[in-house]
């Protein structure tokens, strides 16, 4: 394949990198411009970044691959050209209000399994875009006994920073994921309501057993917008951080979590 240089004096997507953390709900897409939606997307379906002649994306030439792209998995066209009198900005919002319905398989994540590795989970909590309703971040370990986890097997993936707090500390002598991990294990049967994770303290929203041998708890943070859902089983605690953008994209991320779950039920 031809390598492409990128002539990047069309436009600057600074903007819209800032967002990638956070789910882009339609709401939120009537203050973008047309290149901005047209960028969400084209991250989101991991579209190139410049057509054959070096030059980046129009919105026009986004739409026409993201449709492509789409085409075999929904009826992304047909949305598309119903709304033939549209304006581009509206056929890609089109597109992306499908994009916001599809399940984490079409971003080819593997479905959680019995031998899953930490890797694996990772990839299957973070495989469907924040913008588009899913995880931001996702801290994943395994359990040494019920509610006790081992802290040497703790890895973490995905947006560090949430409205300017840190939720996810990396590698390096100011870590504290192992302990706050230790400590979220041990939220799920105590009567405490709140545990710090990077800058944020969370408090518990909820606390529930959907099943045997899983425990579903929720937390919201108290500074910011971050939240969390975590799943306790008695091989896994796994658990996945979000901005919270309203009750349409909460939804998109409780989806996300509930395949997952079920996934899991059925190991």
């Amino acid at each position: 394949a031809r390598v492409v240089q990128c002539n990047t004096s069309y436009q600057n997507f600074s903007r819209t990198d800032l967002i990638m953390a956070a789910c882009v709900t339609g709401e939120a897409e009537v203050s973008l411009k047309a290149y901005e939606v047209g960028d969400v997307l084209r991250k989101e379906l991991d579209l190139p970044e410049c057509n054959d002649e070096g030059d980046l994306l129009k919105p026009k030439e986004i739409l026409a691959l993201a449709t492509t792209k789409l085409i075999d998995f929904v009826a992304a066209g047909k949305e598309v050209s119903e709304e033939s009198s549209s304006t581009v900005k509206e056929k890609l919002r089109a597109v992306r209000a499908t994009v916001r319905r599809l399940p984490a398989e079409f971003w080819g994540a593997a479905k959680i399994r019995s031998g899953s590795t930490n890797d694996e989970l990772l990839a299957r909590i973070l495989a469907k875009p924040a913008t588009a309703g899913g995880f931001a971040a996702a801290i994943v370990c395994r359990c040494l006994r019920p509610n006790v986890v081992d802290t040497r097997s703790i890895e973490s993936r995905g947006a560090g920073i949430i409205d300017g707090f840190t939720v996810l500390r990396g590698p390096g002598a100011y870590c504290t994921i192992d302990s706050e991990m230790e400590n979220i294990g041990k939220l799920f049967r105590t009567e405490r309501d709140a545990e710090k994770i990077g800058d944020c303290t969370f408090r518990v929203l909820d606390r529930n057993q959907p099943a045997p041998g899983q425990v579903v708890m929720s937390g919201k943070a108290t500074k910011c917008e971050a939240r969390f859902i975590a799943l306790l089983t008695p091989k896994w605690c796994l658990l996945g951080i979000f901005r919270h953008a309203g009750p349409e994209a909460e939804l998109e991320t409780m989806n996300v979590f509930e395949g997952m779950r079920q996934e899991i039920l059925t190991k």
